[in-house]
């Protein structure tokens, strides 16, 4: 049986943007799917009681070095986002509006390699247009179906149901009930894979129309 991974992120943590750049070579190693949930980090450290590393002076600090040295060690591009800390609800929206099995992933590589291999503000209804429609997505529907109320309630719904599993920060990886944190685990997840037959992933079904 296929193992699927859920894979709870924020396009603001620059820690759930290196995850994410394994996540394709942990699909070629293991035949997992991956199954994209998109949560609102504030909202997620507000429920489980949890503060962001940028409250800690000696986090942030700390953050500040290890993030571009582990982008380093995996090999892949980085840049420190001047904007952040950025507001993500826009993307998050967009990101949970997409289908899954392509869409959502699409959308959610141009949001990560702008906001983090390019340092452009993704907050910013402008530069998020654009990025989206260079990368082939119609922009004008995206920005349609981001006001609509049950794209926000899906994204709501996907911050609470990561707190009640016992998220309590991104990126945060489930394969059955088994919780992984950080971006430092995908090695753990494949082996939890290795002695586990995974489980199906839930997917939303939220209409598409505007």
């Amino acid at each position: 049986m296929t193992a699927n991974i859920e894979f709870f992120y924020d396009v603001l943590s620059p820690a759930a943007y290196l995850a994410w750049t394994q996540l394709d070579s942990l699909v070629r190693r293991t035949g997992a799917q991956i199954c994209y949930r998109p949560v609102l980090l504030g909202g997620l450290f507000k429920s489980s009681g949890n503060v962001g590393p940028l409250t800690v002076p000696a986090k942030r600090a700390y953050i500040t070095r290890d993030i571009p040295r582990c982008a380093q060690q995996l090999g892949v591009p980085f840049h420190w986002n001047p904007h952040f800390p950025f507001n993500p609800l826009p993307a998050l929206r967009g990101a949970v509006s997409c289908r899954p099995g392509g869409e959502i992933e699409r959308y959610t590589a141009l949001v990560y390699r702008a906001a983090w291999e390019r340092a452009l503000n993704i907050a910013d209804l402008a530069t998020l247009t654009d990025v989206l429609s260079a990368g082939g997505f119609d922009a004008e529907d995206v920005a349609k179906r981001i006001q609509r109320p049950e794209i926000k309630q899906a994204l709501i719904d996907n911050t609470e149901e990561a707190v009640q599993r016992g998220a309590f920060g991104v990126p945060t990886l489930f394969v059955e009930d088994e919780m992984f944190f950080g971006h430092d685990r995908i090695s753990a997840v494949e082996w939890y894979i290795a002695r586990s037959k995974g489980s199906q992933c839930p997917t939303a079904e939220l209409s598409q129309s505007p």
